[in-house]
């Protein structure tokens, strides 16, 4: 019997099979490798230090320029965080489409690879060699 969380949702259980396309998944997980390589981490530092640059302190006087200031900030450091973790969830979008589609290389794919199996592809730890970025 199928565990209920591999069963999808109940409107859908009834459509019928999705094919697992076992080459195509190992095409994806090399390109998108491959543009983080290419296309990502050699611009990483140049976007970082631009989105790191401090502005100076708003005049006290001028109350709404310290509140742009603060708000500008707040979207600053969003911008460095998705920015930063961008390369290591696509390296990482790319290794586990790289597991999975080894570990079922030979098999039914859709028989036997599970939500868990999936779940669990992504939530291994990189090595942190996928970036050149330290948190700040």
């Amino acid at each position: 019997m199928i565990p209920e969380e591999d069963r999808g949702p109940a409107w859908l259980r009834d459509y019928g099979a999705i094919e697992a396309d076992i080459e195509a998944m190992e095409d994806f997980a090399r390109s998108l490798a491959a543009e983080v390589e290419k296309g990502f981490n050699p611009h990483f530092s140049q976007i970082t230090a631009l989105m790191t640059t401090q502005l100076p302190e708003a005049d006290p006087r001028f109350p709404e320029l310290g509140s742009f200031l603060t708000r500008h900030h707040e979207v600053q450091t969003a911008a460095y965080s998705n920015t930063f973790y961008f390369g290591k969830g696509t390296t990482q979008a790319a290794e586990a489409a790289k597991k999975i589609s080894s570990e079922y290389r030979n098999t039914d794919a859709f028989a036997n690879a599970t939500v868990t199996d999936v779940k669990d592809a992504f939530d291994q730890p990189l090595d942190g060699s996928n970036t050149e970025a330290k948190e700040s």
